[in-house]
C-alpha cells in the first residue's frame, strides 16, 4: 500500500505507471510526469544517464501492450547496484487477466517479477480489481495489502494471504489486512475517512 511504503532514500530512481494521474508527488517530491511513451521513455533515458536519483511517470494512456514496452525498459535500467522502484497504479488494467503471464506475448512483464528482485527491482502494484491482477505477481509479491472488496476478489486474495472471505468483505474503509512473505497477517487501521 503505497501510503504506508517505507521512506525512500534521497537519491532513489521511481518509475511510475499512473494513467490516472494519481501521483502529482510521491512520498512529498514532485513527480514529472509524461504522457506521450517516447517522451516518458527519453525522459527515463536521460534520468537513468544522469545517475542522479528521480521520480517520473508514464501518464497516458495505456494498455497490455504498451505496459509491455514499459516493463522493457525499466528490464534495461536495472543494474543490480541502485534499488529500482517502479509504482503499478491500477496494475489490474496492464494484465491480460489472473492467469500467468504469457512469456510468449510479455517476455519483459513476466521477467520483471520473477526475476527483477535479483537486479534491485522493488514493484508497487495496486488495483481495485486484484481478480484481475496476474498471478505471477500475486505469488511474488513480499507484502500484499487487502482492503474490503467484492466476493470473487475476496476468494482469490483470501486464499492467498490466508483470511476469510467473510473478515475481508467485512473490512471498513481505512482498514486493511497486511500480508507477508513470512506468512504473517495482521489487521491494521491505516487511516479514518474524514466525514
Amino acid at each position: 500500500m503505497i501510503r504506508k511504503a517505507e521512506p525512500l532514500a534521497r537519491g532513489s530512481r521511481v518509475i511510475l505507471w499512473d494513467t490516472n494521474k494519481d501521483h502529482r508527488k510521491y512520498q512529498g517530491t514532485t513527480v514529472y510526469g509524461f504522457n506521450k511513451p517516447a517522451k516518458f521513455f527519453d525522459a527515463l533515458r536521460r534520468s537513468v544517464e544522469s545517475g542522479k536519483g528521480f521520480k517520473i511517470a508514464y501518464t497516458g494512456e495505456g494498455d497490455t501492450e504498451l505496459f509491455e514496452d514499459f516493463c522493457a525498459v525499466i528490464w534495461s535500467v536495472l543494474d543490480g547496484n541502485k534499488e529500482t522502484h517502479v509504482v503499478a497504479e491500477e496494475y489490474g488494467a496492464a494484465c491480460e487477466g489472473a492467469g500467468p503471464i504469457q512469456i510468449k506475448r510479455h517476455p519483459y512483464h513476466k521477467k520483471c517479477w520473477q526475476e527483477g528482485r535479483k537486479y534491485n527491482l522493488i514493484w508497487q502494484a495496486t488495483s481495485q480489481r486484484p481478480q484481475s491482477i496476474s498471478k505471477d505477481a500475486v505469488e511474488n509479491a513480499g507484502i500484499i495489502w487487502a482492503g474490503s472488496m467484492g466476493l470473487n476478489a475476496a476468494k482469490r486474495v483470501g486464499a492467498e494471504i490466508d483470511v476469510k472471505v467473510d473478515q475481508l468483505r467485512a473490512l471498513r474503509v481505512g482498514e486493511f489486512y497486511r500480508w507477508d512473505i513470512s506468512g504473517d497477517t495482521e489487521k491494521v487501521k491505516v487511516f479514518t475517512p474524514k466525514k
